[in-house]
């Protein structure tokens, strides 16, 4: 990817190229396809927020937190696995809840 002098990312777009918007008094940056529409987007923070959750359990010292699946629906982030100990499920959960995401955690992680 090129860079300008500043350091930022520059790869022919112009500004033109995007639509800021507001949601919640927040701003955002669609880009815009050649017909001018804004393209459909997924908000990058939930993305964000899942990956965070899913590198923090894989970076865990117990393998069976790094075997749990993480699943998102919308503002819920289902932690999904078997481990062998109630522990195991606790450390997921706050190992989940680390990642400060503002996401609803459910643990469905089942102790055999």
């Amino acid at each position: 990817m090129d860079r300008d002098t500043d350091g930022n990312c520059v790869g022919g777009l112009r500004s033109e190229d995007f639509l800021m918007t507001t949601d919640h008094g927040l701003a955002h940056t669609l880009p815009l396809a050649p017909n001018g529409w804004a393209l459909p987007m997924i908000d990058s923070a939930l993305c964000d927020s899942t990956g965070r959750i899913k590198l923090l359990l894989s970076e865990s010292p117990i393998a069976e937190v790094r075997r749990v699946r993480v699943e998102q629906d919308g503002d819920r982030v289902f932690l999904q696995g078997r481990v062998r100990t109630f522990y195991a499920k606790q450390m997921a959960q706050e190992t989940a809840r680390r990642a400060n995401c503002g996401l609803h955690i459910v643990n469905s992680v089942n102790v055999d």
